[in-house]
């Protein structure tokens, strides 16, 4: 149906009715929209696109002029941001797909505030507009919403209440009303926290059944809250999970990115499966502290938008992951969880930590109920509560025991630690005195293996059995040392000819421990080594323990890449650092390391050797 809907609507839409974002109209209201031609008249909540007018989404055109996306012509699906801090490029993008000939534009959203009755939601009103009204599809969300009704639970309902204040909806409604002027919306909600993605599979298969030939929109914002740093590793693992078809990560499942939705982009993976369209270009990628370097990295969002296309998705393998550095939750940091709680040393890095295939940590410590005896001079004792490594477990999934901790109570005591990560579900590998206790883990389409080596109670002929191990049943091989002199900054002469060792044994990456301050970096004969990330989460009052490092890694088959997170450590909370602050670490670690030309933010791409 042709929409020639109303030229203005009443005087309160300019004023974006009272001071907030977005208006509800009474659900009994009847708004009538004049046209010059015709009269609709239309009974049901009426929302307000938001406060920007007409001449903000004009000039927002305007500047999309100047730099034109072109897309082919079988586009059966966009993602694109609802942060309108990048108008013109969401207008860029709806330009390069819009069309007259579309009846149907399904938008995918965030319910950014879990409001409503069910995990989906879906809406009957309308979206009052710069350019007139959108209207929603009231049939099939009906039809949707009946065809869940006989499930045991209910998973979706017509729900006008999460709507009012709904951006992740309503930005995007001006630029639909502006690129397709003849379409209905089926807007659809997901809370995050109460969904999952057989219910999404199931929602996105009927859908297609019912609207085969409309266009869908996933109106996502990507990473959040970041410095640039960790934003940018976040968002290069989204562009690389977008382009092979959003399949990475996990392969059977809703993808688990650093994103306001992942349920979202779980649906937008089904509906470009079964419309045979995967394929995706990117039209653009941005960030606040990229467009405005002076804001704050707590207000920071990044911008990802692009395309599907007929054809399929990259299949070539992609891998994950962060590697964090010592653990250690006994003493000072027990006692700020017995003030705060035991999510206190993670509250500060739940973002962080997210959107990888698995977190790498070093736990030093015993993981026992027995009481805590720790003291400020060794002999160190440090005893984990079991409940802290319940806490740590949604973030940290894999840990080291290769360390001169993980026998503070002795072989009962390391033994025990095995039995308590087996049962709270934490991978764990190598041990205080044996290397060959490897782990094998599975991560888009590689098998990559971790061997942790403890250089102070075991031979290297040890290590090169395992790593010998490690390469027989992985595609790569990370070994993780404990080695070298604590508080020293600048890796010695013996950490150097391990390294060249462990080199000569097949690993691909190096990632040191045991020093509780940031060391240098370099590459060995194609092999990148970071011989200490420092700490993660310690209590030690050393002013040069305050500084960390988190290694983002991308693995590749032609090329594995390193990202550089700095983190101030102090008082047992981990926080990733200001751009400013990362700068300062940035600037030091080139002087002592031989990390080829270190990019601008700590980023070093590194191809992968042919063994």
């Amino acid at each position: 149906m042709k929409r020639r809907l109303f030229g203005m609507l009443v005087g309160a839409f300019l004023f974006g009715f009272f001071a907030a974002s977005f208006f509800a109209a009474s659900p009994s209201e009847q708004m009538e929209f004049q046209p010059s031609e015709e009269a609709v008249v239309f009974s049901g909540r009426v929302y307000s696109s938001g406060l920007a007018n007409r001449m903000f989404f004009d000039t927002a055109y305007t500047k999309a002029a100047s730099h034109p996306l072109k897309a082919p012509a079988n586009i059966r699906a966009i993602v694109s941001p609802h942060h309108l801090l990048v108008a013109d490029r969401v207008a860029a993008l709806f330009s390069s797909v819009a069309s007259k000939r579309v009846q149907t534009v399904i938008v995918l959203s965030p319910n950014h505030f879990s409001r409503g009755r069910a995990p989906i939601v879906l809406s009957e009103g309308a979206w009052a507009t710069p350019y007139g009204p959108v209207l929603s599809d009231a049939g099939t969300a009906r039809e949707l919403a009946k065809s869940f009704s006989d499930t045991s639970s209910r998973v979706i309902s017509i729900d006008e209440t999460p709507f009012a204040e709904e951006h992740g909806i309503a930005a995007l409604t001006p630029f639909i009303a502006r690129s397709f002027p003849n379409a209905n919306i089926v807007p659809i909600l997901f809370d995050e926290t109460a969904i999952g993605y057989g219910e999404v599979s199931d929602l996105m298969r009927k859908l297609v059944a019912l609207r085969p030939d409309a266009f869908l929109v996933a109106s996502v914002d990507f990473s959040h809250y970041l410095p640039s740093a960790p934003q940018s590793f976040h968002d290069d693992v989204s562009i690389a999970c977008l382009k092979r078809g959003l399949n990475c990560q996990p392969l059977d499942g809703s993808p688990d990115l650093e994103v306001d939705s992942n349920a979202a982009l779980g649906a937008l993976k089904i509906w470009n499966a079964l419309m045979e369209a995967e394929r995706f270009t990117l039209a653009f990628h941005t960030s606040s502290l990229g467009l405005i370097p002076s804001g704050r990295a707590d207000e920071n969002t990044s911008h990802i938008g692009g395309w599907f296309s007929s054809g399929d998705a990259s299949a070539e393998p992609f891998a994950s992951f962060q590697v964090v550095g010592d653990i250690m939750l006994d003493r000072g940091v027990r006692l700020k969880m017995d003030e705060y709680g035991v999510s206190y040393p993670w509250e500060q890095v739940e973002r962080f930590l997210r959107g990888t295939h698995f977190v790498v940590g070093n736990l030093e410590g015993t993981v026992s109920e027995r009481p805590s005896r720790f003291t400020y001079n060794p002999p160190f004792q440090f005893v984990f509560d079991p409940s802290a490594v319940e806490e740590m477990r949604a973030l940290i999934n894999l840990v080291s025991l290769a360390n001169n901790h993980s026998r503070d109570v002795g072989i009962a005591g390391e033994e025990e630690t095995r039995e308590w990560l087996d049962d709270l579900g934490v991978a764990w590998f190598g041990s205080f005195a044996d290397p060959t206790l490897i782990r094998i883990a599975g991560a888009g389409g590689f098998q990559i293996a971790f061997v942790g080596w403890n250089v102070f109670a075991s031979s290297e002929d040890t290590l090169v059995k395992a790593i010998a191990q490690a390469r027989d049943e992985a595609d790569f091989t990370v070994v993780m040392p404990h080695w070298g002199t604590e508080y020293q900054s600048v890796h010695s002469a013996e950490q150097r000819r391990l390294a060249e060792r462990i080199v000569g044994m097949g690993a691909d990456l190096i990632v040191g421990s045991h020093s509780h301050v940031v060391q240098d970096t370099e590459v060995i004969q194609g092999v990148p080594v970071v011989y200490s990330l420092g700490n993660f989460v310690f209590d030690q009052p050393i002013p040069e323990t305050w500084t960390g490092l988190s290694l983002g890694v991308t693995v590749e088959p032609q090329f594995v890449t390193l990202y550089l997170l700095p983190v101030g450590t102090k008082d047992g909370q981990p926080v990733p650092l200001s751009d400013a602050a990362a700068e300062e670490t940035f600037s030091i670690l080139p002087a002592s390391s031989s990390f080829y030309d270190l990019p601008a933010r700590g980023v070093l791409r590194v191809p992968r050797l042919a063994r």
